[in-house]
């Protein structure tokens, strides 16, 4: 299997794994980012997609500090980059 059909394979399993969350929420979305509140399997997670060129889930593993949320995972789709990380209900002020 060549380069090219290794990558859209990734890419369609991905895609198979993105759509098996259940959108509850958008809570941002413009030409930057998307942000959505999602459940899968009972569980709600927050899930953000960035544009190719700003990738910030190369760094995300490296981090780890306790009051950012967890990142359960980060995978690529076609065009986009996509990150679920660990929901924090909070209380307004």
């Amino acid at each position: 299997m060549g380069k090219f059909a290794e990558d859209l394979s990734k890419i369609l399993e991905n895609t198979e794994a993105d759509n098996q969350y259940r959108v509850l929420k958008v809570l941002k979305d413009d030409k930057v980012s998307r942000v959505e509140k999602v459940s899968k399997d009972g569980k709600v997670y927050i899930r953000r997609y960035f544009q190719e060129e700003q990738n910030p889930a190369n760094d995300l593993p490296l981090i780890n500090c306790a009051p950012l949320p967890q990142i359960y995972d980060s995978y690529r789709l076609a065009d986009r980059i996509v990150i679920i990380e660990r929901y924090l209900e909070s209380s307004p002020l």
